[in-house]
């Protein structure tokens, strides 16, 4: 009786860790990948198990994103959507089509890689900052109102928070994208 008991405890957790087979209940950009792939690659479960894209980039800010909105995930939407045509436009190509990344181009000179680091750095900061104005427009009517006149648009509570979020979206987009340019560096 109790090893029966503890049979359907261990099932019931394994059923619990295991990753979504269904886009609709994964969250997780593995879970989404997973997903993905097989639907696009159904029968090659063993490929599809830990299936990643060459570039990280998308994959990383969708997972930043979920990270900082936990509790509200749907916030992610945007950088969910182009991560889920991101693996199906890579997986829709041809397996003989599609190598990495990396076997396509040479890798970045060092002046390259200083030159797009100091880019996205400088795009991480200006989304940022864009983010905290829509925010405090929000707040400070005299902000809001220079926006405004800046935009030629009303700014109602919502549009500045679906502003502010979409900016905050782009900044994390940049930050993973420099984080993927110092790793690359770093091997």
């Amino acid at each position: 009786m109790r090893a029966a008991a503890l049979l359907c405890l261990a099932a019931l957790v394994a059923a619990c860790a295991a990753a979504p087979r269904d886009l609709a209940s994964a969250v997780q950009p593995s879970e989404i990948a997973t997903a993905i792939c097989l639907d696009k690659r159904s029968g090659d479960e063993a490929a599809c198990r830990n299936f990643r894209l060459p570039d990280p980039t998308t994959a990383m800010a969708y997972g930043l994103c979920v990270q900082y909105h936990q509790l509200d995930v749907k916030s992610c939407d945007g950088l969910r959507g182009s991560y889920e045509a991101e693996l199906r436009t890579y997986l829709s190509r041809p397996a003989s089509e599609a190598p990495t990344v990396a076997a396509n181009q040479p890798p970045a000179s060092p002046l390259r890689a200083r030159e797009l680091h100091r880019t996205a750095a400088e795009l991480y900061k200006a989304t940022s900052t864009d983010a905290q104005t829509f925010e405090a427009a929000l707040v400070i009517p005299s902000v809001r109102q220079k926006i405004a006149a800046v935009l030629r648009q009303d700014l109602p509570d919502e549009k500045l928070r679906k502003l502010a979020s979409q900016a905050r979206f782009e900044a994390l987009y940049w930050y993973a994208y420099m984080q993927g340019l110092e790793r690359s560096a770093s091997n």
